[in-house]
């Protein structure tokens, strides 16, 4: 089966690099000039890893000249591809309970289009950061991401200060913004008092970092991402760096910041990049343009000169040698733990010994290499809850923090096993395409006709699903009627046929924990996989929860503020809209605001012992402890009884940054041209012809997108994989389109390679759309 979510955290955060960094070698910075990307050449020929002055870097970055028609041609090339993103109906209006500005993502690439063919762009920089802005950062949906050349693939800047941390004097009270380096320090030198920051280049601390979260953060929560930007032990577990440190995506506008603490004093850190990619013989923006941008790719991709496209999904290897993980850091000693480390047990040793608590950092491995790690991770969790039941515990916390997600059967595996006699409700709705009317039609065909395994395409087969009371479907055409809601066409609700997700032995095992005595524990950061086991959790199993950070404010937070989709298609665009169990509203849970029962800060002892917090949360759940202030529906700011019971929406959770005016961003003015909102302005380009034949077996004898016409064979041969012969095969017709096809190594590993693991769900209609 094909059901995958492999979208997580640790896509929109970099991975940490402590190696690399503590080995960085410091020259004296070289002035900024017009010759930028020369004198990044001459510091990285000196030491690869050298750090490199920020504005040199982004003069270097700006002197790429922009190549107006291919720049058109790749928006052209994936437009069809976000035609698949299943919640563009509601970005373009969003319900009351979104928290930040709507955005028309058609509209802004059509608006791209025109300042670009009107010569307003006054580099390929600055296309390039309209549109990763576009697709990666307004949707706040972290299953929706484009890497781009010069965005993605030249720099990583960075600030020298170290990361940032957000703490509390006790949990309760507002908490203030360290350096970690300062508090450090504090641990080994009893006479040092470290003092919060109160500016930056004058500017208020909160203010700064909560803009500075919303340009880079694509969490769908102003707390969760004012949470990304800070150093917490459960990233450290996770794999991911701080927004803050190594998530500074555009850059900086100066070489250096100046911080002022609250006691006065004032300090200088400098900004800088470090090379991704080497230098040699790039000296000049249109050296480092045609360095990532191929003039052509090669006439026969199957040789192995010129440029390759990479297999986007790498079998791993069942033999390699896996070196167990047997602890983590912070973390006391594991009753139970996964040999990649991101699923383990504890038992609480204070204020109570009833309690233990399952960490799920991920719902899979964090390089998805381990061909074992599924299976392991519910082993993993049945042992401990074993060992639980000998062991007389009472109590579970299950600790969410730092999971972005995994392998969405992973979730329907764990609720089963914490609730044996419950059944996964599980509703989703997909965006309803011509594209994907056509690959249902056949591939439903064609399963039930034994033409093709039914185990490699389910995305697009009725025989996967059925509805929400468990009836089959008895053709495509019942699952996509099509149904119009909210002024866009979708599927009908539908669930995965339990005999493919569930395993039918858990059933007959005891339940370990009742609801009452679970309690979740989040940072805002939970998404995709994480929120499909979330809303099991909560609206099934009737499980309560808590939220930790945020922004320096008192009120509610949520705790799911990662993806609420339930699948991302390759980590390229949400596929599939997670619909409520216990409503009958027809608007996707990425839209409905849904705070956590109680909320608490973190303690600066947090920072290095995770234990303090579960016992905090012990207490706050099945003791006297309290809330932060207006986090919670009871009296005292004490925790409430049942799952249901939050924070209703207000508009005090909003975002409170304003963005200046950039394409697609609805209600501002876009940028360089000033023309207003662009609402609407996509409604042109998002046609698509599609037509085929059908012979009495079944399968579709051709299929016509866009006028290129495909072979019912063409499609049996590429339904599960496009590889890089196939690609090259494809063809189309339009003005263009030949420099769409070349756009550049960057945008086509990112577009073709990387969006290539894709494939497997669009097939053969996929390739007609790479013009």
């Amino acid at each position: 089966m094909l059901f995958s979510d492999v979208a997580q955290a640790s896509v929109q955060h970099p991975p940490l690099r402590p190696a690399r960094v503590a080995s960085l070698i410091r020259p004296p910075f070289a002035n900024t000039s017009s010759d930028a990307c020369a004198t990044v050449s001459t510091i990285v020929a000196q030491n690869p890893e050298s750090f490199i002055p920020a504005l040199t870097a982004l003069d270097c970055l700006k002197s790429a000249p922009v190549n107006v028609n291919r720049s058109v041609a790749f928006i052209d090339f994936i437009q069809p591809y976000l035609e698949f993103q299943s919640t563009l109906a509601y970005l373009k209006t969003p319900p009351p309970g979104w928290l930040f500005p709507g955005v028309d993502i058609f509209g802004g690439l059509a608006q791209m289009k025109d300042l670009l063919t009107s010569g307003q762009y006054a580099n390929q920089w600055d296309f390039e950061k309209d549109i990763y802005s576009l697709i990666n950062i307004l949707p706040h949906d972290f299953h929706v991401n484009l890497p781009l050349p010069l965005v993605s693939e030249v720099f990583i800047f960075a600030p020298l200060t170290g990361p940032l941390v957000s703490i509390s004097s006790d949990g309760l009270s507002l908490p203030k913004v360290f350096f970690k380096r300062d508090l450090d320090r504090s641990l080994l030198n009893a006479t040092f008092t470290p003092s919060a920051l109160s500016t930056v280049n004058g500017e208020d601390i909160n203010i700064y970092l909560q803009r500075t979260a919303q340009t880079l953060s694509a969490y769908n929560d102003p707390d969760s991402t004012y949470n990304t930007l800070f150093f917490s032990l459960p990233f450290t577990v996770s794999g991911v760096a701080s927004t803050f440190d190594f998530g500074q995506t555009f850059g900086f506008d100066s070489n250096s910041n100046n911080y002022t603490f609250e006691n006065g004093t004032t300090s200088s850190f400098d900004n800088i990049a470090v090379a991704k990619i080497p230098f040699d013989d790039i000296t000049s923006g249109l050296a480092l343009f045609d360095f990532l941008n191929p003039v052509s790719l090669p006439s026969n991709p199957s040789s192995n000169s010129g440029t390759t496209i990479p297999d986007p999904s790498p079998t791993p290897t069942p033999t390699a040698e896996i070196t167990p993980i047997t602890s983590l850091p912070g973390y006391p000693t594991p009753i139970v733990i996964h040999r990649d480390g991101y699923t383990s047990g504890y038992f609480l040793s204070f204020p109570s010994n009833d309690t233990a608590i399952l960490a799920l950092s991920s719902f899979t491995d964090a390089n998805q290499t381990d061909p074992l790690a599924g299976p392991m991770q519910s082993q993993t969790v049945a042992d401990f809850l074993t060992a639980c039941l000998a062991a007389n515990k009472s109590k579970l916390i299950i600790d969410l923090q730092g999971n972005g997600g995994g392998i969405v059967f992973q979730a329907y595996d764990i609720f089963s096993r914490l609730f044996p006699t419950l059944t996964p409700f599980g509703a989703t709705r997909m965006r309803d395409t011509p594209a994907a009317r056509y690959l249902g039609e056949v591939f439903t065909m064609s399963v039930g006709s034994g033409e093709v395994d039914g185990s490699l395409n389910s995305d697009f087969e009725a025989q996967a699903y059925v509805d929400l009371k468990n009836n089959t479907f008895a053709d495509w055409n019942a699952v996509d009627p099509p149904e119009t809601i909210y002024g866009d066409n979708f599927t009908a609700a539908t669930r995965y046929n339990p005999g493919l997700v569930l395993n039918a032995s858990i059933a007959a095992t005891p339940q370990v924990f009742e609801s009452q005595n679970i309690v979740m524990l989040y940072d805002g950061t939970c998404g995709s996989t994480c929120a499909v086991f979330s809303e099991f959790m909560k609206s099934q199993g009737g499980v309560r929860s808590v939220v930790m950070g945020g922004r320096s404010q008192s009120g509610p937070m949520q705790g799911v503020a990662g993806s609420k989709g339930t699948q991302a298609a390759s980590s390229r665009f949400n596929f599939r809209n997670n619909m409520p169990s216990n409503s009958t509203s027809n608007t996707p849970l990425q839209f409905i605001y849904e705070s956590s029962n109680c909320r608490l800060f973190y303690l600066k002892s947090d920072l290095y012992q995770i234990e303090g917090l579960w016992s905090r949360v012990r207490d706050v759940v099945w003791g006297n402890g309290s809330c932060v202030q207006g986090s919670t529906v009871r009296d005292g700011d004490k925790f409430p009884g049942n799952a249901g019971d939050t924070v209703e929406y207000e508009r005090g959770v909003d975002s409170k940054v304003r963005l200046g005016g950039q394409p697609g961003l609805v209600g501002g003015s876009g940028r360089r041209n000033g023309t207003g909102t662009v609402s609407g302005e996509g409604e042109r380009s998002r046609t698509m012809t599609v037509s085929g034949t059908k012979t009495g077996g079944g399968l579709s004898t051709a299929v016509a997108v866009n006028g290129t016409v495909y072979t019912a064979g063409f499609v049996a041969a590429t339904s599960t994989r496009v590889s890089a012969t196939v690609q090259g095969q494809a063809s189309a017709t339009g003005a263009g389109t030949a420099n769409a096809a070349q756009f550049t190594n960057g945008a086509i590993d990112g577009a073709r390679g990387e969006i290539g693991k894709l494939m497997r769900f669009v097939g053969v209609v996929a390739l007609g759309m790479m013009v």
